[in-house]
């Protein structure tokens, strides 16, 4: 087996995190329901367009808004870029430090650097690939392999971790060391026993 030499991240829901709680008080605010933002928002085919760069972030959100019959509900909701979850970024830390090299493959948009500047955490990654500017998005074996080649590394030196099954199953049937995510402190026991060999 391969010595890991990399460590990939998602995004959404385990680096950073949204208030549910806030969405749903925004929808009410403005007369409608998160449930129908929220289908309006993940409806496959134009999340897929999305996040495979066929359409930018704001062509997007005016177009959840009009589905949905308030464009302003829309918009403020998805001007949230979210909070970032300081007990993984401490395991990101503290993998630099042992000159692990980290990354982030993120389901994104057009926008991930410029939210991630913004969140004060763009400089804490070695790369940040989006599947906008990839073309194809996880559980895509280009995705992944885009993260690896931005990285320098091999699949198989590689360990990825992401909040959604079907991701994880994708990236270990590639090769790579994966791990579903479940929160920080089951992630550095991964971590630990995964760097240790």
């Amino acid at each position: 087996m391969s010595r890991l030499r990399a460590a990939i991240f998602d995004l959404d829901g385990v680096v950073r995190h949204f208030d549910r709680a806030g969405a749903a008080r925004i929808a009410q605010r403005h007369g409608v329901t998160l449930h129908d933002m929220l289908a309006a928002a993940f409806e496959d085919g134009a999340l897929h367009a999305l996040i495979t760069g066929k359409v930018r972030r704001g062509e997007w959100v005016e177009a959840v808004g009009r589905k949905v019959g308030s464009p302003a509900a829309v918009r403020e909701w998805l001007s949230d870029i979210g909070t970032v979850d300081p007990a993984v970024m401490d395991l990101v830390h503290a993998l630099r430090r042992r000159g692990v090299l980290v990354g982030i493959l993120t389901n994104g948009t057009d926008t991930i650097d410029r939210e991630l500047r913004h969140l004060g955490i763009h400089a804490d990654f070695d790369r940040v690939v989006s599947t906008w500017h990839v073309g194809y998005a996880k559980p895509h074996r280009n995705a992944y392999l885009a993260a690896c080649s931005a990285l320098g590394v091999r699949l198989e030196e590689a360990f990825f971790t992401d909040d959604r099954e079907v991701n994880v199953l994708a990236a270990s049937e590639l090769g790579m060391t994966a791990h579903p995510f479940v929160d920080a402190e089951h992630l550095e026991h991964a971590l630990v026993r995964a760097f240790r060999r």
